[in-house]
Parts: structure tokens; sequence; C-alpha cells
């Protein structure tokens, strides 16, 4: 396939990244001079310097008949433009990041793009997630979202505690649930089932939707809404999160304007997000506001403002103080593994999850989606099993997979469900398999 990429920075070079691993085509369009030289050093792709908006720019680049056409610039304008420009070179799909609601709808309605990602809400509706369910440390819907993948942290004494995976299935034998993942000491690993689980581990479950809460209790991690909520900036991801948070019963949500973050002052904002949320002004002395406003009470902490290094500090001091939870906004995905390492719970990276979410409407051959779990390289992927699939036809027990691979959910039709050994695959299903980066080609190649 060809793919072509507009603008090289986080999420466009996240995108290259993965991208570039396949037998692709890969071509990449930005301004930035040092930054193509700095991809093409280390990425197999096409580099050409220019502006994304000019017809003469991307003719000169080869984009004419390409398959994909993202444009993920940080500038909406330049990304609705430069897919207009992509559709008079018979572009197959174009995807825009768009951070803007309103004008996403206009593209669309236009016909400027496809596909709108926007990258706030997105991330926002991560961080929502993650704050009505407490005792998570990640949350992903795949099959149709009739399937979750949820990572908790193994509590000593409980049923995952010192016990191999096999016995601890036989124990909740009554949940519909598959471990596919399990990080220790920041090592990833695709488990068998002889392996065996501990206190402190993170362990990555596939899990029935309507299973969820009742795994979720079993493992011994107190789950629940947090009811105590402080959130550090306005930016826009705040604000979303903040205004999604409001319309929940039953939280408390205090939220820190910091100089120089919004134009607009802090009565209008709270006027804006309406009366479930208490809007207040830190006058440059974060810590000293926020632990007057009883900060070490609090249930959950989010730091999310454009400065990464105050929100990690505050974070910490967060911790220090007594808050249960905190999730912090990191700019750089590189810093992501050592989130829980410094003494955070969760780190929120909107580029990953913008790029991850642009994956998702990228179809390679038999794939139809890739995300990837937080930690060490654990990717999940979407295959469809095509009419002529090998696969087909055959149990779950007799397929020959690659090393450190695991199907974690089959989607077929309007159902879907978690595969056990003697579950069949057929014509036409949709399969989520978990695997380690490494193997990710090979797993490919099984599917393709």
């Amino acid at each position: 396939m060809k793919i072509v990429i507009i603008g090289g920075g986080d999420v466009g070079g996240y995108l290259a990244q993965y991208l570039c691993r396949d037998e692709n085509e890969l071509i990449l369009v930005d301004i930035d001079r040092e930054r193509l030289e700095a991809l093409s050093e280390r990425l197999d792709l096409a580099a050409h310097e220019g502006s994304a908006t000019s017809l003469s720019v991307l003719q000169g680049a080869n984009v004419k008949g390409a398959d994909y056409f993202i444009a993920a610039t940080s500038i909406d304008e330049i990304n609705a433009l430069s897919c207009s420009v992509a559709a008079k070179l018979e572009v197959k799909k174009r995807i825009a990041r768009i951070r803007n609601d309103e004008f996403a709808r206009e593209v669309l309605e236009m016909g400027l793009a496809d596909v709108c990602v926007n990258p706030e809400r997105e991330s926002s509706r991560a961080i929502v997630e993650l704050v009505m369910h407490s005792g998570l440390k990640d949350f992903q819907r795949i099959a149709g979202g009739r399937i979750r993948l949820i990572s908790l942290t193994v509590q000593k004494g409980s049923v995952f505690d010192g016990a191999n995976l096999a016995s601890s299935a036989k124990k909740l034998s009554h949940i519909s649930f598959r471990v596919v993942a399990v990080l220790r000491d920041g090592i990833s690993s695709i488990p068998a089932g002889n392996a065996e689980t501990r206190e402190g581990d993170t362990v990555t479950f596939a899990v029935s939707g309507s299973q969820t809460v009742e795994l979720i209790r079993a493992s011994g991690v107190h789950d629940g809404s947090s009811h105590d909520v402080m959130i550090l900036g306005t930016t826009p991801i705040a604000l979303q999160a903040a205004q999604s948070l409001s319309e929940i019963k039953g939280l408390n949500i205090k939220i820190f304007q910091t100089p120089g973050e919004h134009e607009r002052p802090a009565q209008q904002v709270a006027e804006e997000l309406g009366r479930g949320v208490m809007v207040l002004e830190s006058g440059g002395k974060e810590i000293d506001a926020m632990a007057q406003e009883s900060l070490g009470d609090m249930d959950t902490f989010l730091a999310l403002t454009e400065e990464e290094e105050k929100n990690i500090i505050t974070s910490l001091v967060a911790k220090h103080l007594g808050v249960k939870r905190t999730m912090t906004m990191i700019q750089k995905a590189e810093y992501m593994p050592i989130v829980k390492t410094i003494g955070l719970d969760i780190g929120i990276n909107k580029r990953i999850i913008t790029a991850q979410e642009i994956l998702k409407h990228v179809k390679r051959g038999r794939m139809r989606q890739q995300v990837q779990l937080p930690g060490a390289g654990v990717n999940v992927i979407v295959f469809d099993l095509g009419k002529k699939s090998r696969h087909a036809g055959k149990t779950v027990s007799h397929l020959s997979l690659p090393k450190d691979c695991v199907l974690a959910a089959i989607q077929r039709e309007d159902g879907a469900f978690v595969p056990i050994g003697d579950s069949r695959l057929e014509a036409g299903d949709l399969v989520t398999v978990v695997t380690l980066d490494e193997r990710q080609q090979e797993v490919e190649k099984c599917f393709a």
C-alpha cells in the first residue's frame, strides 16, 4: 500500500514508526527539514520537504493514487486543506486530525476528509473511563465494544497471587475472561496457560463487557467511581474531561486554572462548565493553592497542563499528600514506560492516543485495527478472516500461532466472545490478537 503522512511531529512520527514496518510505500511530507532528516535516517520512508497544502508539492511527493492520506499536523486548517488538495490526486481515503468538533463536522460535510480524529475528545474519553473505574490501570473496548481489555494490579492474597493461569481460570470458571498480557518489572510477556502471576504484576484481561465489574471484584481490586476529583489545568483536554465528569452524579470536581493558560477568566470558564465544577485560579502557586483546597483528600488528581514538568511534580506531590490515584499528562511518548517507575499511577499521552485512533481506520491487508497497550511493546491487532483463510474451521487449540501470541476476542456478525480452546473460527470472523512488538510481523504473516 501507499500511505502518505502529513506532519512528522509526535503523532506523525508515531504513525510512521508503526506503518513503515510493513511492506508499504510510506511517504512523509513536512516543512521542517531537520525533522524529516531525523525520521528518514531511522525509518524506511520517502521524506519530502514542503507545504502539504501545495498541489505541486504533493505531486512531487508522488501522492497520486495513495491508499491513505493522513493529515496529522497540529493545525486543523492545514490538515483540512491538505486533504482537500489530496482529493484532486485520487487518494482513496483521507484522515484528518481535527481538534475542533464544529470544524470537524464542516470538514466531513464538505467532503474534505473521510475521517476526522479529535485528540482532545479521545484523550478525555479515556480519562473519564479511568476515573469511573478507580481500580483500573487501563481500559479499552474491542470487538465492537462488547469485549473489554482491562489492566489490573495483582493484589496480595487474591486469586491471581502466586497462581498459574489455568488454576485461576478454573476458580473463576463462571466468568468469561482470558489473561492476554503480564507486565512485571517493566517487562511485558504474553503468558502461556502454566504461567504464574504474582502480587504487583499488572495483568491485562480480555473479558466480556457484562462481566467486567465481576472480574474486577474477583481479582481483589477495589473498584468504583471517584467522588472527589481535582484537575490542574484548563487545556482543551482538561475542560472536556471536566465537562464529561460533571454529568456524572456524585462527583465533586475542582479545576485549577494556571497563569497564561487561558485567555478567559475563571468565572467565564465556570459558567461554561456548569454548576457541577468549581473553577479556581492557582495564581502561579499551584501546590499551595491545591493544598488549601484539600488536595490530599482527593480520590483522583488529574495533572493536565501543557507543561510536562509541572504535571509530573504536582502528581508526585499529590501522591505524597495521600491522593489515591493520579493521572498525568505526559508530552513525550518515550517517557510513558517509566511513569510507574517514578511513582505515578497513570500516564496520559494525547499524541499516542490520537495516533492509535488514526490507526483504527488504516486497514492493511487482513489487518483491520491496531492499538498498543501501556507498558513495553504489547500490540492488539484485529484481523479479518477471509473466505480462504487457512484458520477458518479450526478450533483455537489447533491453531499454529507464532510464539508470544494469544487470541483475545472473536467478533462474529452481531456478537462477540472471549475464545477458549474449543472455540471454532469461521470465515468472516474479526479476530483480536495480542502479541509482543517484536512478533508482530510473524503474526501478520500468520493471518495474511
